[in-house]
């Protein structure tokens, strides 16, 4: 079964303009765009420290006259895939039309403008995408190089709803239990490694029928948890579709969705569901960020649908090979994130920032995608940020530009937000050298005109006879 929830409640006025495509004119300051709904809350706070910065007149994070909360005016948290997609399509109603009512397609906008100035996602681009950008009629002859960063680093968190559990890393589960619930193998907690562990039998764990909560839209959540999975899963833990191939869509790794499984909305519809704000529950368990967790509960302004925080227990989770379990705290997150033995490399890019101006001009070199780490929180990766090289206002492209700088430079308002909400900032993750060269050869263009790459922001020789974005 599934459910759907909106992030916010639309109003009929709002409904209308999607459904008549109504649209007032976008600003030529307003810095729009959406996606992650894991990164949401933190999004949010930066993108309000950052406008209330700008000098009178300078462009700043704004959505524009659809919005129905002033959290949507900065930001459509329209999941990873609906991020992704208003970008590359340059259709800012990918992302409002998700929001407001909760579809997966894009609306029709007459008049006014809909363009997308940036994407927020936690899956990487995929080739196909990448591949599209270079035909497409918004991408690379209309808006130059196609750029995407690492943003955040961040662990998937796994709360566990069991009468036993009361507390934060209460109940141990091993990436084969992992496997085996996510996949339908293990339906009761009978079943897991912690069951009947502990001081006496059945005091870590009660018995009874699972309930696995997972995100039934378009998730980088989904994504980075299925690269995860890639790895610590095989045909003789679990019941997924092999090979794993990381997905926004984690129905994708089933023939069918089993049946004690339970479709959610957003970061914010997983948490609710767990919460019991559908229902009591009383046995399950669910994949979200870790600002839904009770281990942020005193720092984050991540919130229920509500209105209420969230105070789920986590479980901690020990990795094939690992002699310890983990929950995923700032620090086992950032040991994670500096510990990593394993990439992807063939969705995301090394360990280190681009060589050569060839290789920076291709997105998929500046995220990396843990799949295994050492020792640490072992379910790791990367929020990205989705930009394009050329921007039709200078204002835009300078708004984007000051707010990366300032991102990446983790001065005390941004790291204290990012921290709250359990991100870890570039400068203290595995990919700690990767702001120096995104400030270099992105952000600036400071080799000279022998060593330029030409791959920055509004480079005014790649971006010449282009319109921009």
């Amino acid at each position: 079964m599934s459910r759907c929830h909106l992030l916010g409640a639309a109003s009929a006025v709002a409904l209308a303009c999607l459904s008549t495509g109504a649209f007032a004119q976008e600003s030529t300051n307003a810095i729009t765009g959406g996606g992650s709904t894991l990164a949401e809350f933190d999004y949010f706070q930066e993108f309000a420290i950052f406008n209330a910065a700008q000098a009178s007149g300078a462009a700043t994070f704004n959505n524009g006259p659809t919005a129905t909360t002033t959290d949507q005016s900065l930001y459509w948290a329209s999941g990873s895939t609906a991020g992704q997609g208003g970008f590359l399509a340059d259709q800012l109603t990918c992302d409002s039309t998700k929001v407001l009512a909760g579809s997966e397609s894009c609306g029709t906008v007459v008049g006014g403008a809909n363009s997308v100035d940036y994407g927020a996602s936690d899956a990487v681009l995929s080739a196909a995408s990448i591949s599209a950008w270079s035909t497409s009629a918004v991408g690379q002859s209309l808006s130059g190089n196609l750029i995407q960063l690492p943003s955040m680093g961040v662990g998937i968190a796994i709360p566990v709803v069991n009468t036993l559990v009361t507390t934060n890393g209460g109940i141990t589960l091993t990436d084969s239990d992992l496997c085996g619930i996510f996949s339908g193998k293990i339906t009761n907690w009978n079943q897991t490694s912690a069951y009947g562990t502990g001081k006496s039998a059945g005091k870590t764990l009660a018995a009874g029928a699972i309930t696995v909560v997972y995100r039934s839209d378009g998730s980088g959540t989904s994504f980075l948890l299925l690269n995860h999975f890639s790895s610590a899963c095989t045909t003789t833990n679990s019941n997924f579709k092999f090979p794993i191939s990381p997905s926004t869509s984690f129905a994708s790794v089933f023939s069918t969705v089993p049946s004690n499984f339970v479709g959610e909305s957003g970061s914010q519809g997983v948490a609710g569901e767990l919460s019991g704000l559908n229902g009591a529950v009383t046995s399950a368990i669910g994949y979200i960020s870790p600002d839904f967790t009770d281990l942020y509960y005193s720092t984050t302004n991540a919130v229920l649908s509500n209105g209420a925080k969230s105070k789920l227990y986590v479980a901690a989770v020990k990795a094939t090979g690992s002699a310890k379990a983990f929950t995923p705290t700032l620090a086992n997150v950032t040991t994670g994130l500096n510990l990593v033995t394993k990439v992807n490399t063939t969705l995301g890019g090394p360990t280190t920032p681009p060589a050569t101006a060839a290789a920076g001009a291709n997105p998929q070199n500046w995220v990396p995608l843990p799949i295994t780490v050492s020792t640490g929180y072992p379910i790791v990766g990367y929020t990205t940020f989705d930009v394009a090289q050329c921007y039709a206002s200078p204002s835009i492209a300078a708004g984007i530009i000051n707010f990366l700088k300032n991102h990446y430079a983790s001065t005390t308002s941004y790291a204290t937000q990012m921290a709250n909400n359990g991100f870890v900032t570039i400068a203290k993750s595995g990919a700690k050298v990767f702001p120096a060269a995104i400030l270099d050869r992105i952000l600036g263009n400071v080799g000279g005109p022998k060593l330029a790459w030409n791959i920055n922001i509004n480079n005014p020789i790649t971006c010449k006879g282009k319109t921009g974005r």
